[in-house]
């Protein structure tokens, strides 16, 4: 995966996050415009109240976090951001 790659865009997102839907859950990257070294992932499962929310700072450790405990947003990211 180009890090930078994801890292860019989803700085260039309006609200800079990037949302991944599937059919059950909702998970959110982003990146805080007051705070730029820090990032946070949120997932939500829909139609139950469930929201979790992480923040890291760095952009590489939240990848990391997103890989150990969300595998299907990482696989996404891989299959979406893969050098090609």
């Amino acid at each position: 995966m180009d890090w930078e790659r994801v890292e860019q865009y989803v700085l260039r997102c309006p609200l800079q996050e990037l949302v991944f839907r599937t059919d059950g859950e909702v998970y959110i990257l982003g990146n805080d415009p007051t705070r730029p070294a820090w990032w946070h992932v949120r997932h939500e499962v829909i139609g139950v109240y469930l929201l979790e929310t992480c923040e890291r700072r760095g952009f590489k450790d939240i990848l990391t976090l997103i890989e150990h405990r969300y595998p299907e947003f990482y696989a996404w990211l891989l299959c979406r951001f893969s050098e090609e």
